[in-house]
């Protein structure tokens, strides 16, 4: 009787002492990846987006800035041109026209 007591309490022990081992343990694990895996998803979208946003801006500004910079000196050059032309062909007509006038009168 007493040895069959004595197995009764051992294998109580154990399945009681295993029964806990195992769910801290699987507890422990549980929390552990779930929290691993929270902050390594989270960190990821964090740098995703901020590196999206960083790589999207830089491009915008560089964009912007080399049209900007492109526009205004064709615009500066093609301005530029035009007026010297017009300016030089008018007074070279003028300059005809007077002579011309000159000579006649």
């Amino acid at each position: 009787m007493r040895d069959q007591l004595d197995d009764i309490t051992r294998d109580q022990l154990d399945y009681t002492t295993r029964d806990k081992l195992h769910n801290t343990t699987i507890d422990k694990l549980d929390y552990t990846t779930r929290y691993q895996l929270d902050y390594t998803t989270r960190d990821q979208q964090d740098y995703s987006t901020r590196d999206q946003l960083d790589y999207a801006t830089r491009d915008q500004l560089d964009y912007s800035t080399r049209d900007q910079l492109e526009y205004t000196t064709i615009d500066n050059i093609h301005y530029t041109t035009r007026d010297q032309l017009d300016y030089t062909t008018q007074d070279k007509l003028d300059k005809t026209t007077r002579d011309q006038l000159n000579h006649t009168t």
